[in-house]
């Protein structure tokens, strides 16, 4: 994956994420076993892992409405299974989906950030590593495309590097490394 522009936004493109209509719903919140598949997938690489309720299917679409674009499938399916995820030493890998909101509003709208990094538009938080760089889908014409993968945002550099294809390699690539 490339990395992000250096200019005016992260693209390159001065795009804002607010004012676009919200798409329909693509996820659905499954049952029976189809649920545990993250749960799954994550406890098996994190044994520290801890889980929340679910999110309400109203929550999520909450996020949506207020952040103005859709989520990707992925994590709205994950969402719906668990409201945040933490692990790795109690890193906030997925935040609920009340921090999803909290987060990307003060990226976007801190003024103290607007003089220090590109422009947040462009970007869904959705995570972080317990070091200060965060994770992020990009917004690509008012949506985050579902092949787009999850970037990290380096708060030290403001550096928006591609580090997964998807979210169970983010997941993956996150997990503890072997020794």
């Amino acid at each position: 994956m490339p990395a992000f522009g250096v200019r005016r936004s992260a693209f390159g493109v001065r795009r804002s994420a607010f004012g676009v209509r919200r798409s329909e719903v693509r996820w659905s919140v499954h049952s029976g076993n189809q649920n545990l598949m993250w749960r799954e997938l994550i406890g098996s690489l994190f044994a520290d892992a801890k889980f929340r309720e679910p999110a309400k299917a109203d929550h999520i679409a909450r996020v949506e409405r207020e952040l103005g674009v859709a989520l990707p499938t992925e994590l709205a399916g994950l969402l719906a299974e668990t409201d945040g995820v933490s692990a790795n030493y109690s890193a906030p890998l997925v935040w609920s989906v009340d921090e999803i909101v909290e987060q990307n509003r003060f990226f976007r709208s801190n003024a103290d950030f607007a003089d220090l990094y590109i422009s947040f538009d462009d970007l869904l938080f959705f995570g972080a590593d317990g070091g200060g760089d965060q994770f992020a889908y990009p917004i690509l014409d008012g949506r985050i495309p579902e092949t787009s993968g999850v970037y990290r945002w380096n708060h030290e550099t403001d550096a928006r590097d591609g580090f997964a294809s998807d979210l169970k390699d983010y997941f993956r690539r996150s997990g503890p490394k072997a020794e």
